[in-house]
């Protein structure tokens, strides 16, 4: 006999037979016959009953094509795979297959991955008994996402921002056009006060911005690292060529971050205000003070003195010369910048 619930609509990728024992039928006498899933190339798997010969369900498992599918021996839970999405997810078939549920997903990046780095802990959290074990990997399908080191549950997508699939649906368009840029960069610092702001700075392609994240949400919840005049509207004059973000670091304390540009000016920003703190050369924001000499209740009074900006660019940087890569050197506390 042959099963069909959209004939000519889609192309069927997988099949699998459950081997779990019958599950009593929805009257409470007789048993439910054999259950059949098939994947197809929209994303949905579709349970039938082998012994009427109809589909009990049908659940959108993946947005797109699903690659793999197969039901674990013995149990009512399958498990499917999906290459477009790079996503593993375990489902559930719960009354006798007529409902669809996910135990549990493990999912990477859509497309290339282009940064990769551990969430490192500063010296002061350690000292403070702040440990970290997690890894950042940034890909080109504009996601942030963090990989638990020791508990496989603690991987997630770092959020960009409530409600984007409704917004995307409303303006007709695909989440992921919703999405800052591709990221450039990434660099993070744990802090001691990594509950009470941003630990996690993003830079991003064609984008003169760098984006705060915090670690503990989960989430882009801090400031937009910008100068003064600087308009984050895409609907306003941007920042000029110069001026785009190539590189990013975090300095030792968790406190201020080094933006280097395509222009070989590098900025630094205090995470907490999101407030420019001068650059390398201070000829670049003479309107900027390079030494605050208070700070918000809660923040750090104190500069390491090998971060101060000095008036001089640094030797062997060149200011015409796009800045590649930007590290902090956590036991001297200095920050290093490299241009080709």
């Amino acid at each position: 006999f042959t099963l069909c619930l959209h004939p000519d609509a889609v192309s069927v990728t997988g099949l699998s037979f459950c081997t779990a024992p019958p599950a009593p039928g929805a009257d409470g006498d007789d048993a439910d016959g054999p259950l059949l899933a098939s994947a197809a190339d929209d994303g949905r798997v579709t349970l039938w009953d082998l012994q009427k010969k109809t589909a009990r369900a049908s659940h959108p498992c993946h947005p797109s094509c699903v690659s793999g599918l197969a039901f674990l021996p013995g149990e009512p839970a399958f498990v499917t795979c999906s290459g477009p999405d790079n996503a593993l997810a375990v489902w559930t078939a719960g009354d006798g297959g007529r409902t669809l549920r996910p135990l549990r997903q493990r999912a990477g990046h859509a497309g290339p991955t282009r940064s990769v780095r551990y969430h490192a802990t500063g010296p002061a959290a350690a000292a403070e008994g702040v440990v970290g074990h997690d890894v950042l990997s940034a890909g080109e399908d504009r996601a942030l996402r963090v990989f638990g080191g020791i508990y496989a549950g603690a991987d997630a997508e770092m959020s960009q921002g409530g409600g984007l699939a409704a917004k995307a649906s409303r303006f007709g368009v695909d989440r992921s056009e919703m999405l800052l840029p591709p990221l450039a960069g990434v660099a993070s610092c744990r802090g001691v006060r990594s509950k009470d702001w941003g630990d996690i700075v993003t830079v991003h392609k064609d984008s003169a911005f760098a984006y705060v994240w915090s670690s503990d949400r989960k989430a882009q919840s801090g400031p937009v690292l910008r100068q003064d005049g600087w308009q984050v509207s895409a609907m306003k004059e941007q920042p000029p060529p110069d001026c785009v973000a190539t590189c990013v670091t975090t300095t030792p304390c968790g406190n201020f971050a080094v933006v280097g540009t395509a222009g070989g000016v590098l900025y630094r920003y205090n995470l907490q205000s999101g407030l420019p703190r001068g650059s390398y050369p201070a000829a670049a924001t003479p309107s900027v003070t390079a030494e605050p000499k208070e700070t918000k209740p809660g923040n750090v009074a104190r500069i390491s003195a090998g971060l101060r900006i000095e008036e001089d660019l640094p030797s062997g940087l060149h200011q015409t010369s796009a800045a590649d890569a930007a590290r902090a050197h956590r036991e001297a506390a200095r920050a290093a910048a490299a241009a080709v």
